[in-house]
């Protein structure tokens, strides 16, 4: 395999393997969101930082979930019962997303194609 071909694949590779999409870049002044997958390694990171108090609200999908009704629900409960704290915990883990307060985290379907829809916002992982 030539060169130019390995590059090629490593991008492709790279691409893929993208677990959270955001517009949360220093640039942004406004209010900004990061879109997440139930199951994926992200979404499991914003998990663990919530406190039990926000957990016992029911907050929290089973891997892969595509299920519409389920993923709404998750994020009402999300925008409910979240905190600013959460918020801030999980996205300083994150190495690319600039936290502001208001911050948006919100859970698509596991079957959505986050990269075909949303070609301007950032990738993370």
């Amino acid at each position: 395999m030539n060169s130019l071909s390995t590059v090629i694949l490593v991008g492709i590779l790279i691409n893929i393997s993208h677990e959270y999409l955001h517009n949360c870049t220093k640039d942004v002044t406004g209010p900004c969101t990061v879109w997440l997958k139930p199951g994926e390694a992200a979404y499991r990171l914003f998990l663990n930082s919530l406190d039990y108090s926000e957990i016992r609200f029911g907050i929290g999908l089973c891997s892969g979930e595509t299920e519409s009704c389920l993923i709404d629900e998750e994020n009402q409960l999300i925008q409910k019962y979240v905190s600013e704290e959460s918020k801030k915990k999980f996205l300083l883990r994150l190495k690319d997303v600039s936290y502001r307060p208001g911050i948006n985290i919100e859970i698509l379907p596991y079957s959505s194609r986050m990269s075909s829809s949303s070609n301007n916002l950032n990738r993370g992982y």
